[in-house]
């Protein structure tokens, strides 16, 4: 019966010539005359957190896993063969640990190691790779030799990566060289022009895995977390002359990074977070009144925790509230009016994490797709959200814990999700000021399947529209400028479409999902445009 159906819409579109659209015209209001509320150039950004081998195995650098027997299983990530021996005496205070290798005991054996690298070593035919080693002779010995070898291994990967790190912390690989750590953050922040944004400890341990106070900080213990945060502050800002500027200059950096945010506890609720927070604040306010302190709401985007979060903030006087949502496709189409009624007094909003996660978890098209209607509530509402940041930003294809994520790698390769090309067009076209846009009076936020936001950008002298069409049928729009004189200008229209709503980037497909762009023209004050279904489109208008 289904068949039949469909074939008989396919048989009357054709004999009429036409798409499968709708009637309906939208007619789409957009004040120019008057631009609303500022749109902050942090509004849009990044969360790096050390997940799914993102750090170590990822951005960082380093190819050898577990390089100076640090971790705490010491040989974990190697495979030793003769007579190895772990010592912890070694010359580097923080690094105290090292190998001895020796005689194995027959000149027709050998001592050595393998380390397995992060799921093996990808090497690309004429780049430059760097080995460095720090060895002496044994007693007695005028010389030894070291010899190095890339061999392809045979065997599985060893399974003993899962293993748990943290003694209050129960997923799996969590270890850390500490090889790059908050001066590589802050210069990655400054050279690709972002603010950095630390997020520190307040003394709680995960909440989800520890009911056990003893698992937490007592609050009379926390003043050295509380000093390492002023610490931290220090070393980003301070003068070359004081401590922790002068460790910032020693390393390369005399000049300031220029920190003015810092986010206090992460996806903590309940009363064990806010009188842990209370004594980061007055010490920070203290020494540091421009730093902007952001307090959280919990994991939950809502509930008794959530609202409790939000009191204690705006009791507190936090200057942003972190927020987080991970939830379905079908809870972002519905959200989009989420902050237009959120209390304009308050602390702003820093929608901290969030992604949509389809049922598979794929970074597929629908996420994405809902992900762009609900962001047009984020830009609609410049005035509360301050900045938002999809999350978790990385993943290992062979060692993730975590999806879906922003972006994918295994040791040679890196591909964009469909969802990294939504937050690039929010972030590349951000604005300077909310356009009151709206049908019949109302903000486009889901009727019939409708989204949309727009802004005036004072730098670039243009109007920047963003709009979602999440339905399954084209739909023509008609945009009339307020205050617009009628003129001949150019402009441009991106779109991100897919005919699969489960299409994903994959390493060996790239490309499946991509947005196109061209150029068009506009006449007068009005915009005629036909959202293909199931679209994100974003136009740009010169003025």
């Amino acid at each position: 019966m289904k068949k039949t159906k469909s074939l008989a819409v396919l048989a009357l579109s054709i004999a009429m010539g036409t798409q499968l659209i709708t009637a309906q015209t939208h007619n789409i209001s957009v004040d120019v005359k008057k631009p609303g509320s500022p749109i902050q150039k942090t509004m849009y950004g990044i969360f790096f957190e050390d997940i799914n081998y993102g750090a170590d195995g990822g951005l960082y650098a380093e190819m050898v896993k577990n390089r100076s027997f640090e971790f705490p299983q010491s040989l974990l990530g190697w495979t030793t063969f003769g007579n190895v021996e772990v010592k912890n005496d070694g010359p580097f205070a923080n690094n105290p640990h090292y190998v001895r290798l020796s005689y194995p005991g027959h000149d027709a054996k050998s001592t050595g190691m393998d380390n397995e690298g992060f799921f093996g070593f990808g090497l690309k035919k004429d780049a430059d790779y760097r080995f460095s080693v720090w060895a002496r002779a044994a007693a007695g010995n005028a010389t030894e030799s070291i010899r190095i070898e890339f061999i392809d291994p045979t065997s599985a990967v060893n399974e003993d990566r899962w293993e748990y790190t943290f003694q209050n912390r129960f997923f799996p690989d969590y270890y850390q060289s500490y090889g790059m750590g908050f001066y590589e953050l802050f210069q990655l922040s400054e050279e690709i022009g972002a603010e950095p944004l630390p997020v520190i400890s307040c003394g709680l341990s995960c909440q989800f895995q520890n009911q056990d106070s003893k698992a937490h900080v007592a609050i009379n213990d926390l003043d050295s977390y509380v000093q390492d945060a002023l610490d931290l502050i220090e070393f980003a800002n301070g003068d070359v002359n004081t401590k922790w500027g002068k460790v910032r200059a020693d390393m390369g950096h005399p000049a300031s990074f220029n920190l003015k945010l810092l986010a206090v506890g992460n996806e903590q609720w309940g009363s064990l977070y806010p009188e842990r927070l209370v004594p980061f604040l007055k010490a920070i306010r203290a020494k540091y009144p421009n730093i902007r302190v952001i307090g959280t709401a919990g994991p939950s985007p809502d509930g008794k925790d959530f609202d409790f979060g939000w009191s204690e903030m705006k009791r507190l006087k936090a200057d942003l509230v972190d927020e987080h949502y991970y939830k379905d496709p079908q809870w972002f189409l519905s959200n989009a009016k989420r902050y237009d009624n959120y209390d304009r007094k308050g602390p702003k909003v820093f929608a901290g994490e969030y992604a949509c996660h389809p049922k598979n978890r794929k970074n597929n098209f629908e996420a994405a797709l809902c992900e762009a209607a609900f962001m047009t509530g984020f830009e609609r509402n410049a005035d509360v959200v301050h900045m938002c940041t999809y999350a978790p930003l990385f993943a290992h294809v062979d060692g993730w814990q975590w999806k879906p994520d922003l972006i994918w790698f295994d040791n040679l390769r890196s591909v964009r999700s469909a969802n990294y090309y939504i937050q690039q067009l929010y972030g590349h076209n951000v604005g300077t000021n909310v356009l009151t846009t709206v049908e019949n009076k109302l903000p486009l936020a889901g009727q019939d399947g409708i989204y949309a936001s727009s802004a005036l950008d004072k730098t670039k002298n243009e109007i920047i529209l963003k709009i979602a069409n999440t339905s399954d049928v084209a739909k023509k729009v008609s945009y009339s400028f307020n205050g617009l004189k009628a003129a001949e200008r150019n402009g441009t229209q991106t779109t991100l479409k897919s005919d699969n709503p489960d299409q994903e980037n994959t390493l060996d497909n790239p490309n499946a999902v991509v947005p196109t762009t061209k150029e068009i023209k506009v006449s007068g004050n009005t915009l005629e445009v036909e959202l293909a279904p199931k679209s994100f489109n974003l136009y740009t208008i010169k003025l």
